[in-house]
């Protein structure tokens, strides 16, 4: 059984959940700080995390979400986004955003999935913001898509 907990304070055995998700420790640092953290536990074990922070005064983003591989496709991710938008309504947020590469397909039919449509492309975003090239499915991620749905 899933246990989910929200919490404010970064654990060391975050750490490769978080940069599983997102590559640049420094990026991660910088959201950390200012977020809230949801983390699922199953039998004691860590096995998912979302991070959560407040833009303004009714949206917040997901920053980062991140399933251990060996327990995903088991409806984990969903569950997590299902908590940060039940937590949002609790702050009266009005919108919750999450971003995600143009080459992360499996992440891209999960927030479609879960109610969020594409709202911007931010053409080189990940050229510009971080220094190492970086490759998924065999192809060179430049551009990030920015998704919303409206609570």
């Amino acid at each position: 059984m899933c246990k989910f907990k929200w919490r404010k304070q970064v654990l060391s055995e975050d750490w490769p959940l978080l940069l599983e998700a997102d590559p640049s420790k420094g990026m991660v640092e910088i959201y950390l700080e200012q977020s809230d953290i949801l983390e699922v536990r199953e039998q004691k074990e860590l096995i998912g995390i979302l991070v959560l922070k407040s833009n303004d005064i009714q949206t917040s983003e997901i920053m980062n979400l991140s399933v251990r591989e060996d327990c995903r496709q088991k409806g984990i991710g969903r569950k997590l986004i299902e908590q940060a938008l039940a937590f949002g309504r609790t702050k009266n947020d009005r919108k919750i955003m999450i971003a995600t590469g143009t080459t992360s397909l499996s992440a891209l039919l999960l927030y479609q999935k879960c109610g969020f449509r594409v709202e911007a492309v931010e053409r080189d975003y990940f050229t510009q913001h971080y220094a190492e090239i970086l490759i998924e499915n065999g192809v060179v991620l430049r551009d990030r898509l920015i998704l919303s749905q409206e609570i």
